[in-house]
Formats: structure tokens, C-alpha cells, sequence
């Protein structure tokens, strides 16, 4: 293989990778959907070796399960493991939203204003799409903020869950506008220098989010 070819065939990999993943993060591939590498091959126009590559990569994230004598399929997503990421984002997002009060830029404060902004925006809308990605990039901006790249690294190992939870169960997002007005409080706080109620704020942000699930799947959460 010549080092071109080698180039296009990581490219390709990556693509593959990415476009399976989005899919399934934003919930376009349900839970327990069966993924071919023959059915993706046609679709995505391409060989099954860079789509086999995609799986494995996708099994060893928990995305995708394999299982024997049926192949791949899309993984479930355990209200279980929602609940217990939710536990250590409501004390580590509390702490992240403190430091990000102290540390945050001009340029980041004007960001999350923006981000806030297009929320609420999205929310009047009902745009789902919208509303996902700007709570995302609202909780991101903190994260960022925070300057702290061990507590980065560990919002991100979290970050495809809840992305996925998000798509999968907030269709009728019952929460958009409460939660617009506590992203609101939160911003204010920040900008405002307030830390320990910056922290307060998101720490009961998170919690509010982790009570509401646990009330919404109680029975998921019992068949454990």
C-alpha cells in the first residue's frame, strides 16, 4: 500500500467511525438497531475492512455490542450507568462551575452568554436539535473555562452518554424551559463573580436532572 493510500484509508476509517457514531449518539440509530457491515458498506459506499474497524472501535467505547451468532447491534443505554454518571457530575460539575467563575475569560463569558441565548432561543422554536447542542456547548464553555484539564478529560469520558440520553429520552423536553431558566441563574453567577453560588447553582442544576430520571425509569433502575 502506497503512503497515500494509507492516508485516504485512515481518513476513511475515521469518517466511517464518526458518521456511525453520530448516528447513534443523536438517536438516529435506536437502541438494539442491528448494524451489517454489508448494509453499511452499500450505504456509506465503501469496503466492509474500514466499517469492521468502525464496530470495534464503537464495541470498545460501549456503543455498539456484539453478540454471538447475531453480530453487532447498537447498545442500550443502561439508566443505571446515567444515574451514576449524573452522581459524579453533580459534585464535579459544582466544582468546575466554581473554578470557571474565578477563571473564566471575556471571551468565554461572552461565548456562554451567546450559547444561553440560542438555547432559549431553540427552546421557543421547539427545535430539539438545537436545544441538545446548545446545552451541550453551554456546559462545555464551563468546562473549558475551568482550566483544569484533569477535571476536562474526565466531562469528556462523559460527555457521548449524555449526549445519547439527551436524544434518546428529552422528545417532549419537559425540562427546556426550567432548564433555561437554571442555566440563566448559572450564568449570572459566573458573571457576576459570585463562585460558591456559581457552584450551589450548578450542583443543584445536575442533581434536579439525576432526581428527575430516577423518577421518569424507576423501573429500569429496579430491574437492576
Amino acid at each position: 500500500m502506497k503512503m497515500n493510500d494509507d492516508i485516504q484509508y485512515k481518513n476513511l476509517k475515521e469518517y466511517i467511525y464518526e458518521e456511525i457514531k453520530s448516528l447513534i449518539l443523536r438517536g438516529k440509530l435506536l437502541p438494539g438497531t442491528k448494524l451489517t457491515e454489508m448494509d453499511i458498506a452499500a450505504k456509506m459506499n465503501a469496503s466492509r475492512t474500514p466499517i469492521r474497524a468502525a464496530l470495534k472501535r464503537l464495541n470498545e467505547e460501549g456503543l455498539v455490542v456484539f453478540e454471538l451468532y447475531k453480530g453487532a447491534r447498537v447498545a442500550n443505554v443502561d439508566i443505571r450507568d446515567l444515574i451514576e454518571a449524573l452522581e459524579i457530575r453533580e459534585n464535579m460539575e459544582a466544582t468546575i462551575t466554581y473554578y470557571a467563575s474565578m477563571r473564566i475569560t471575556e471571551k468565554e463569558k461572552e461565548e456562554l452568554a451567546e450559547a444561553q441565548e440560542q438555547y432559549k432561543r431553540a427552546v421557543i422554536g421547539g427545535d430539539k436539535a438545537e436545544i441538545i447542542k446548545y446545552d451541550t456547548r453551554f456546559h462545555e464553555i464551563i468546562i473549558r473555562a475551568s482550566d483544569n484539564s484533569v477535571m476536562v478529560k474526565i466531562a469528556e469520558e462523559l460527555k457521548d452518554l449524555m449526549v445519547r440520553f439527551r436524544n434518546l429520552y428529552y422528545g417532549d423536553f419537559s425540562r427546556a424551559k426550567k432548564v433555561g431558566l437554571e442555566h440563566d441563574a448559572i450564568l449570572n453567577a459566573i458573571l457576576t463573580g459570585e463562585h460558591e453560588k456559581a457552584r450551589d447553582l450548578s450542583m443543584a442544576h445536575i442533581k434536579a436532572l439525576r432526581e428527575d430520571v430516577m423518577r421518569e425509569h424507576p423501573l429500569e433502575l429496579l430491574d437492576k
